[in-house]
């Protein structure tokens, strides 16, 4: 774990973080999953990864973690929206499931 991971980790970034891409999740889907950072931004930087944000939604938050929230909630809305468009008719759920 590097130095800026290890700080982020004592210092509760990284539970926030992950509370706030929970509870953004919540309010679409009634399962929680895990995405790791290596699914949903590869290996990028951080300054790639705000450029990338900024260029999808005209906006990137100035915190870095906020910036991976978004990110991360980008990246779930686009795999959901891949994986619907994927099942079959009959495999879908009702939307009041």
């Amino acid at each position: 774990m590097s130095i800026r991971g290890r700080r982020a980790m004592e210092g509760g970034t990284t539970l926030k973080l992950m509370f706030l891409c929970g509870l953004i999740a919540s309010y679409a889907s009634p399962r929680p999953s895990l995405i790791l950072p290596s699914e949903w931004k590869g290996n990028l930087s951080k300054k790639i990864t705000q450029n990338r944000i900024e260029k999808k939604i005209g906006y990137c938050p100035p915190s870095h973690n906020a910036a991976d929230a978004v990110g991360i909630a980008l990246y779930w809305i686009e795999k959901k929206a891949k994986d619907e468009k994927t099942l079959s008719p009959s495999k879908k759920t009702p939307l009041l499931a």
